[in-house]
């Protein structure tokens, strides 16, 4: 789960910050940065093809904030990516204070 919030505030803040990304190719930047390191090299195939498949950006912003402008979208997406960033030192915080990553 800690993966994946850090996979989702990657994307959302690249997304906010870069108006002119397209989507594919942020959420392949957030895979490599946040994902890849943690999947086996067919895991990590498949995810880079399934992204390749992602919507256009703009079907994407329509469906996740209908009626906003992109400018709009951007600013709301990195305000959701700084509030994950928030809950994801929480959990990364008890993780390293209990171990939890050193578990074989």
């Amino acid at each position: 789960m800690t993966w994946f919030l850090d996979y989702s505030a990657y994307l959302l803040n690249s997304l906010g910050k870069n108006p002119k990304a397209t989507l594919a190719d942020t959420a392949k930047a957030a895979y490599a940065a946040t994902l890849a390191p943690h999947h086996s090299f067919m895991l990590r195939s498949i995810a880079k093809v399934a992204m390749s498949a992602a919507p256009s950006r703009r079907v994407f912003e329509s469906r996740l904030f209908p009626g906003l402008s992109s400018e709009k979208t951007g600013a709301i997406s990195k305000e959701i990516s700084a509030k994950l960033d928030k809950i994801r030192n929480v959990f990364w915080k008890f993780y390293a204070e209990n171990k939890i990553m050193e578990i074989p």
